[in-house]
């Protein structure tokens, strides 16, 4: 990358980036630098179709096409990753694989990560797991009390067929199961994971979970599980904004643009001074330093006009965004004397 001369686009700014340090390359072959060469190279290849045969039922691959494969780690037989609905990337992220004719015994030492199968707590489950819950117990003893407050309660949170369910204030009447805290996670994972519902958005996820369950804090609850969802955090893109073009200053003749910044403030010197104003030419790159006793946009007019009488005005004049910097007097002034001013990026100084 150093040596060409034809870079573009983001490798030019690496190439910049790179010329701020002092290094040299060296080569180390793979065999004595294992780590790295391990892990730049793929889990799972492509490989040819009549090499290996695939024991899906309903396989799906081309035989004339190149495929992926994944071998399961228990009768290592080879699967076809489109037949198991697996994507590359899915793929070179799983640690195991176990077919469905394989039974893993799996602890949770061993923590694998696999694609998730779930299915949802049948309707007994809710049922014992909303009478250990302490939330629905108290829910359900409050509406077995008679009172006219109790009334609205029980209209809110009916009880059908032993299971409390959520009515809420929705105007279609579409009662809704109160998911116990200890099945809250085995629904978001079924809603999220499975391949029913390849894990889908926030929005998605909350408005599918939403059609038949409720529980306090619901919507918070699916964005931290979703959001701590080590899949999605591998192959979900992300939509961040491209860098920018390359904006630098181009000067033609001397005294066209001047950048000006503030240093300060340093120990007091002899004469009071405690800040330093930096005025330098962008072509010729000519500096002028003024000792300052006090930084203020009255105090950086009053230079500025000194300056524009011996020197004559400039075109442009490019600082930061301080506070004298942005001063109504400095405005006034490069107003008065036609200067065009020019703000660098916040927190940015390497424009100026």
């Amino acid at each position: 990358m150093l040596r060409s001369k034809d870079l573009k686009g983001k490798l030019v700014r690496w190439a910049l980036k790179l010329q701020e340090y002092d290094y040299s390359v060296h080569y180390r072959p793979g065999a004595q630098n294992v780590v790295p060469d391990a892990l730049s190279r793929a889990v799972v290849g492509s490989v040819d179709y009549d090499k290996n045969v695939c024991f899906h039922p309903d396989c799906k691959g081309d035989p004339s096409k190149t495929v992926n494969w994944i071998q399961c780690d228990g009768c290592d037989k080879w699967f076809h990753l489109i037949c198991l609905g697996f994507s590359l990337k899915e793929a070179n992220y799983l640690d195991e694989y176990f077919c469905m004719n394989c039974s893993p015994s799996m602890t949770s030492s061993k923590q694998t990560v696999h694609k998730v199968e779930s299915i949802l707590p049948d309707m007994n489950r809710f049922i014992s797991e909303q009478v250990k819950d302490p939330f629905i117990c108290d829910v359900m003893s409050k509406i077995h009390q008679s009172s006219s407050d109790m009334g609205t309660l029980s209209k809110k949170f009916p009880l059908e067929d032993g299971v409390l369910k959520y009515v809420g204030n929705s105007s279609n009447g579409i009662s809704k199961i109160v998911v116990p805290a200890k099945l809250i996670q085995d629904v978001i994972t079924h809603y999220h994971c499975s391949t029913t519902y390849p894990h889908m958005g926030i929005r998605k996820t909350v408005t599918k979970v939403g059609e038949k369950f409720w529980w306090k804090n619901m919507k918070s609850d699916i964005e931290s599980f979703i959001k701590k969802c080590r899949v999605c955090q591998f192959c979900k893109p992300v939509y961040q904004k491209p860098s920018g073009f390359m904006q630098s200053t181009v000067t033609t003749a001397p005294w066209e643009v001047l950048a000006m910044d503030l240093m300060g403030p340093f120990p007091e010197s002899n004469d009071g001074n405690l800040y330093i104003l930096v005025i330098t030419d962008h072509f010729s790159k000519f500096c002028l330093l003024y000792p300052l006793k006090r930084a203020t946009g009255k105090v950086l007019a009053s230079i500025l006009r000194q300056l524009f009488c011996v020197w004559g005005a400039c075109k442009t004049i490019v600082s930061d965004n301080g506070p004298q910097m942005i001063s109504k007097a400095v405005a006034e002034i490069c107003i008065l004397w036609g200067v065009k001013r020019a703000f660098t990026t916040p927190y940015h100084p390497q424009s100026n």
